[in-house]
Order: structure tokens, then C-alpha cells, then sequence
């Protein structure tokens, strides 16, 4: 993981290369417990996964996962997979595969749900074949043997239920030299780099001759792309390029400006300008797991708004589903949803709640559009919740309920607020500490207002950047008559606020009451 503390370029694209092959509140979910669906027991012929209208999309959003052979996900039935996938408004699922001689995938009776569960919700399986006959003690013309036996028989199988097929995996990384940073070939074995390549062209050979409607692709990470153009130049046709990019590269291109990348995905398209890009790895790298849901929700969603901008870049792949606590390093907390019960129950992280809410691919966007009263939706857009209550927009009048699972009602309140905008969200939100409870975005200038508890001992770090009012927003709460009106004048853009008690606050016993209104 690239620290911040690295003083120099040269350690900063050393720590970055080494480290680019790391891997990577809600309701709880259980295992379902029900038989598998009988489709479970069709034979693989019969099974054919279409793509033509999941893929027919200008962007699709998607998840790297472990099915086939790993603890987190084997006890977790495949169409429990699939439908988190489905609720997240994803549509790949990237699992890895390890083929036989023949190449019939060594778990066949694990796979075979998971066609099946794709198969009937339309999700894109996106297998990775990990390159298990690459050698770099052979000659280039065995290696280009093995790779076109492996990827022509894997093929010859499958291509009834794929259409896409990755390559394998941080094969650049075996091949890069100690301290170089991968952007030409100079900085790589060449030795390894000439086998590397006669393998990859011979796989992607092997799978076009058995599936000529297949779509290839190889991948790198960081500014490893000379690992690409080498495997370019020397004839390995590849329909996809494949990237990899991480919390920690995004950050290194901020501080290293020699570097000359605003943008991955611009610099890629300037380096392949021919070649649709799918970001097949993506996730935030925490150094302090104490802000990692926020700070994953906050990289995430900010790459895939960036990512769906480049009308190139046509897939983001998360990595991954589930966290793999076994695992050493970051890799253990990777997941989009964690585990509450090892490995049976599990609950949504922070970002998993957001795909949920707001659909990134767009496959049901009225489902993300906040409930609002005529007037105010266009002041306010984009009103996100990150918790299981979701929040509420409505015009802000004396008599109004404040709360979305209470009845309370407003008394009266100063005269600028009538009318305002009125978020809602959930009084049993009191307890909160997140870093991030709700946010939205402005579409003009205006005035955020914060009606707070008065019985609080010391206000959250967020509020205290706010001005108190010398006016109250009267409530009839049985236990409290009126609330403390803060405010703080902000341009159009989009923000978000704290929860109740995040950073140390105390004494607060209701959740705040928020509410914006037009400078």
C-alpha cells in the first residue's frame, strides 16, 4: 500500500509496484436454506448466458469475487451472490478459474449454480483463467503452446456461456524489474516479458479459434502499461483493455506530477486509442480501518463518477464481494459487505448501501430519486442515506413531521425557514458516530440549517464549523419543547453530513433535524 509518508518518486512507484497485486450499517443477510434451484442440475449445453442486452449498456458497474473455491463465499449459495449483485444494480461478476487438461473447470458442481443464477438474472460472468502452465523457463514457442491449449480447450467448453475472457491476473508484476515503474520496456525482464507474451497470444489464439464472437482482454496495473504495448507490438490481440487501479494510485498521481496523469483512464486512452477499457479491479486501501467504510464509500462512489465520465471506460469492477478476514494484509477487508457470522451472515458496508440506493449503472433509476414536494427537488439532488433508514425530501411548514419513523411535529420555527427544504431521516439514527450519515448535493447557493439538541455536552466535530442562531425550531417531542438552529452558507456542489454523534459528541438524545433553504 502506497504511504503517504514516502518522500520520493522513486520509493513511491517501487512501494506501488510491489504492492499492486494486493487484493484487493444495514440489514444482516443470511445463507439461504432453501435447495438449490433445479436449473442447478441442467447440463451445461442448456445453459447459455446472453449478453447482447446486459452488455448493450454505455456503462456497466460489477463485482470481483471468489466463488469457486474460496471459505468466505463456498457456503454462500450462488443465487445469494447473484441477487446482492442484482439489489446493487451490478451486472459482472468476475470470478477466477482454474481449468483441467481438458478445460473443464476443476469445480464443475460449484460452477454450475453460477451459470445458472447469472443465467437467469442476466448477470455477465466474467471469468479470469488463471495461467497455471505459464512458465518462464520455456521457450517462447512452448509457451505460446500451453497458453493457446489452455485458452483453446477453456473455450471449446465454455463458449456457449461466455463471451469475455480475462487473460489472467498481475502476470505484468512477475516480469517488472526491482525499481522500475513499468512504463517502457526497458523496465522489464525481457526474458520474461518475450515468454509472458508468446503465452497470452497463444491463449487469446486458442479461445478465438473455439469461440469467434470472443471477447479477450489482458490487464496491468499502476503505470505498468509497457507490459501492454510490449504484448501489443508482438502480436497478442487482445478486444479489451483491462486496468487495474487502486485508492493508493490515485493518490501517488496527485503527489507525483512528473508522472503527467490527471486521469487513468485519458492517459490509457491516448496510450490504446482503439481499445474500450474495463476497470476490473477498484477499491480504496485503508491505513486506518477506523474510516474504512467512509473513506471506501467516499473513493468509490467519486472513481465510478469519474470512470463514467470517459464514455471509453465501459465497466468498473469493485474488488470484491466479501471480506476474506483469513487473508494477510488490506486483502481481509476488501468486501463491499462483511461478516457478521463467519461465513453465514453478513451485513452491507457503507458503499454497498449506496450502490443499493442510487443504482449506478442506471438499470432502475427511479428507484434512486428521493420522495419531494414540488419546489424543492430542484434546490436538492442526489439525497443519500448510509444507513438502512432512507431519507426523505419535503417542503418545510408549521405542523410538518421532521423525523421518518416518528409522528413529532414542528410548533413553529423562524420565518426564513418556512417553505425550506426539509430532510428527513430517522430519530433511531441518534446514536450514530459515522463519518458520513447523509449527503446530497446543491444545485444553487444556500444555507444549510441544523436544528440540534440543546441538552447536547459537546457538538460533533462537522457542526461546529456552524453558526448558532439566536432563534429555535419548536417541536412537540414529549420530551423536548425546542431544538438549537445552526447554520452555514454553502456554494452549489454536492456535501454530506455527520452522524448525531460521530467525533466524541455527546449528550444528544435526538437525532438532528436537517434543512436547507435558497441564499
Amino acid at each position: 500500500m502506497i504511504k503517504n509518508s514516502l518522500k520520493s518518486l522513486t520509493a513511491l512507484v517501487c512501494a506501488a509496484s510491489l504492492l499492486a497485486s494486493c487484493k484487493k450499517d444495514s440489514f444482516i443477510h443470511e445463507k439461504t436454506t432453501t435447495p438449490p434451484s433445479s436449473l442447478a442440475s441442467a447440463k451445461l449445453e442448456t445453459t447459455s448466458i446472453q449478453l447482447s442486452s446486459t452488455l448493450s449498456a454505455p456503462f456497466i458497474l460489477g463485482v470481483n469475487g471468489h466463488p469457486l473455491g474460496d471459505v468466505a463465499y463456498l457456503d454462500v449459495p450462488a443465487s445469494d451472490q447473484v441477487n446482492m449483485i442484482k439489489k446493487m444494480g451490478m451486472g459482472i461478476y468476475r470470478i477466477n478459474i482454474l481449468s483441467t487438461s481438458d478445460g473443464t473447470c476443476t469445480v464443475p458442481k460449484v460452477l454450475q449454480p453460477l451459470l445458472d443464477a447469472a443465467a437467469a438474472n442476466k448477470i455477465t460472468l466474467l471469468p479470469m483463467l488463471t495461467p497455471r502452465t505459464l512458465s518462464y523457463n520455456d521457450s517462447e514457442m512452448d509457451a505460446y503452446q500451453k497458453g493457446k491449449t489452455l485458452g483453446g480447450n477453456f473455450a471449446a467448453k465454455y463458449a456457449s456461456v461466455f463471451k469475455f475472457y480475462d487473460m489472467g491476473n498481475d502476470i505484468d508484476l512477475a516480469t517488472l524489474l526491482a525499481g522500475k515503474d513499468g512504463r517502457v520496456t526497458e523496465d522489464y525482464n525481457l526474458s520474461k516479458l518475450r515468454i509472458a507474451a508468446a503465452y497470452l497470444k497463444g491463449m487469446s489464439e486458442g479461445i478465438h479459434a473455439n469461440d469467434p464472437d470472443a471477447q479477450t482482454m489482458i490487464s496491468a496495473g499502476w503505470v505498468h502499461w509497457g507490459f501492454i504495448k510490449f504484448c501489443e507490438t508482438n502480436g497478442v490481440k487482445f478486444d479489451v483493455l483491462a486496468y487495474h487501479w487502486y485508492s493508493d494510485m490515485e493518490a501517488a498521481i496527485v503527489r507525483a506530477k512528473s508522472l503527467n496523469i490527471t486521469d487513468i483512464t485519458l492517459t490509457l486512452n491516448k496510450l490504446f486509442p482503439d481499445k474500450p477499457i474495463w476497470i476490473t479491479e477498484t477499491n480504496f486501501r485503508a491505513d486506518n480501518l477506523s474510516t474504512l467504510e467512509s473513506d471506501q464509500n467516499t473513493f468509490l462512489t467519486s472513481f465510478i463518477t469519474k470512470c463514467k465520465a470517459n464514455p471509453t471506460v465501459k465497466a468498473v469492477l469493485v474488488y470484491e464481494l466479501f471480506d476474506e478476514p483469513y487473508k494477510n494484509g488490506a486483502e481481509k477487508n476488501y468486501g463491499i459487505a462483511k461478516w457478521v457470522t463467519p461465513y453465514l451472515k453478513w451485513i452491507n458496508k457503507m458503499v454497498a448501501n449506496t450502490f443499493e440506493k442510487l443504482q449506478v449503472i442506471g438499470s432502475n433509476p427511479e428507484i434512486s430519486k428521493p420522495s419531494a414536494a414540488p419546489g424543492v427537488i430542484d434546490l436538492l439532488a442526489n439525497v443519500v442515506g448510509y444507513t438502512t433508514a432512507k431519507p426523505i425530501t419535503a417542503k418545510m411548514t408549521v405542523g410538518s413531521t421532521y423525523y421518518t419513523d416518528r409522528v413529532y411535529q414542528i410548533t413553529s420555527m423562524p420565518a426564513y425557514l418556512n417553505n425550506a427544504s426539509l430532510i428527513k431521516t430517522a430519530n433511531d439514527d441518534k446514536l450514530s458516530k459515522l463519518s458520513t450519515l447523509v449527503s446530497f448535493k446543491l444545485n444553487r447557493p444556500a444555507t444549510i440549517y441544523v436544528a440540534y439538541d440543546p441538552r447536547a455536552n459537546r457538538l460533533p466535530a462537522w457542526l461546529q464549523i456552524f453558526t448558532k442562531t439566536a432563534e429555535n425550531l419548536a417541536v412537540n417531542d414529549p420530551k423536548l419543547a425546542t431544538m438549537n438552529i445552526y447554520k452555514k452558507d454553502y456554494e452549489a456542489g454536492s456535501y454530506s453530513l455527520g452522524g448525531n454523534l460521530s467525533d466524541s459528541a455527546t449528550g444528544a438524545l435526538c437525532q438532528y433535524v436537517l434543512m436547507v433553504n435558497e441564499k
